[in-house]
């Protein structure tokens, strides 16, 4: 017997698949109703999910501008604690460097170990960690220490979430990354052999984009048993990259392309809706803007011969490829870009909602002048969602796209443009229609649900 369903959505709602057609499809002729049994089908609620991933250069240049960002941080924050139905994961990881550290399967004989002895003013000897993983996740840091060596770290995952007690501040203290020199450097300025804690063991040749992709797919990372990064990422969520850095990436054997093509792969999204790129870097009409004393940038960025300013190619090619938004790093306040980037954030994810559903719905084909989408209905609140057709070969532009269309091959509403929608309280995303199972004619066989 038919079922009527009423499916209920928050409004922010992140869907679990994507569809790079967004026709509405006819069930093919082979198929046919038949009884759908006895199973009830429940309604859905989706939660909406992002994962966010910091990258961070923690080579000695960065000192003020990690400051900025961690002082700055709440106001990026709050632009999803605003919406408490929005389920965030927010992570943070550092620059990689290849040839100084140890990473067996490029450079076993790295001349920068992953530890350090230091020995305390009590005489106490303490291992000090140069740096972490390619790709793993900081440990949250609860109470900040003034030598970075011995702060307090949270137990259990390495992400903040809604639940985080006191996030705000955690992620301060976690941003607030202790940046460490890449060359030797002298106590008190005197010439003698003992270093400053940390000096010679910082990055130097900034890798940028291998740790965006070991810690969304690294196995080891990732272990939901033992992993560091365990739970962070999710199949559903819109994923987010931030870099903050003054150089270009310098990742060995992944270009701009690959890094991209990654993510869109990650995100089973072609189009590139199923994640968002950030960069506060040092752009290219900076060096116009600003001079060597008010912002400085990595050596990296001149042309080793001539001295010639050439820019960051790699990040600005990847920001391109992925219609990316610079930020830049020469700003002594962005707190104001950094609330608009939180913002941008739950509009992406707004912007392309695919909804998975668990029975096919009952197609009727329209009677004349009937309005097409009788067989299905989609509301927010009151206000019903026009029905999207044919719109592979629509000219409308993209960001002019607002209805909804369905994906017979997945089985999934796909609604288009609700970030445009006006918030109204209480107001939800209702999907009604008429269920059935369809029964293949040639093989006998129930169409399976997904």
């Amino acid at each position: 017997m038919r079922k009527l369903l009423t499916l209920t959505l928050l409004l922010f709602a992140i869907g679990c698949a994507r569809n790079k057609s967004l026709d509405v499809y006819q069930p093919q002729q082979e198929f046919e109703k038949i009884t759908a049994g006895s199973n009830e089908t429940p309604d859905i609620k989706i939660t909406p999910k992002v994962d966010i991933l910091f990258v961070i250069d923690n080579s000695e240049s960065m000192k003020e501008e990690i400051s900025n960002l961690s002082r700055n941080i709440p106001r990026f924050v709050r632009a999803f604690t605003e919406y408490q139905q929005l389920d965030f994961h927010i992570g943070v990881t550092t620059i990689w460097d290849s040839i100084r550290y140890q990473d067996p399967a490029l450079n076993p004989n790295a001349p920068v170990p992953q530890f350090t002895e230091l020995t305390q003013d009590d005489g106490t000897v303490i291992q000090s960690r140069n740096f972490w993983s390619k790709g793993e996740l900081l440990p949250l840091v609860a109470t900040k220490s003034n030598d970075g060596v011995s702060d307090s770290v949270l137990p259990g995952d390495r992400y903040v979430t809604a639940v985080t007690e006191n996030l705000e501040q955690v992620l301060i203290n976690t941003l607030l990354i202790q940046p460490v020199k890449h060359h030797p450097g002298w106590k008190n300025g005197t010439n003698n052999t003992v270093y400053e804690p940390g000096a010679g063991k910082g990055p130097e040749f900034e890798e940028l984009f291998s740790p965006v992709k070991e810690a969304f797919s690294n196995p080891l990372l990732n272990n939901l048993q033992s992993g560091p990064n365990k739970g962070f990422s999710r199949n559903e969520a819109h994923k987010v990259v931030v870099f903050l850095t003054d150089a270009d990436d310098e990742s060995q054997n992944l270009t701009a392309s690959q890094l991209d093509r990654f993510l869109r792969q990650l995100t089973n999204d072609n189009t590139r809706a199923g994640f968002s790129t950030y960069a506060v870097m040092f752009r290219d009409e900076d060096k116009e803007k600003y001079n060597s004393s008010t912002c400085d940038f990595d050596p990296g960025l001149e042309d080793d011969n001539t001295k010639k300013f050439v820019g960051a190619d790699k990040l600005n090619a990847f920001m391109s490829l992925t219609r990316g938004k610079k930020l830049s790093i020469c700003d002594t306040d962005f707190g104001d870009e950094l609330a608009a980037m939180g913002e941008s954030v739950v509009e992406q994810a707004l912007s392309n909602i695919v909804v998975p559903l668990s029975r096919y719905p009952q197609y009727i084909q329209p009677q004349t002048g009937e309005n097409p989408s009788s067989w299905l209905k989609v509301f927010y609140g009151e206000e019903e969602i026009p029905l999207l057709q044919n719109l592979a070969t629509s000219k409308a532009k993209e960001d002019q796209w607002y209805g909804w269309s369905w994906d017979f091959d997945h089985n999934a509403i796909i609604i288009r443009g609700a970030d445009r929608l006006v918030p109204v309280v209480g107001a939800e995303f209702q999907i009604q229609f008429t269920a059935v199972d369809m029964k293949n004619n040639r093989s006998g066989g129930v169409k399976p649900t997904h």
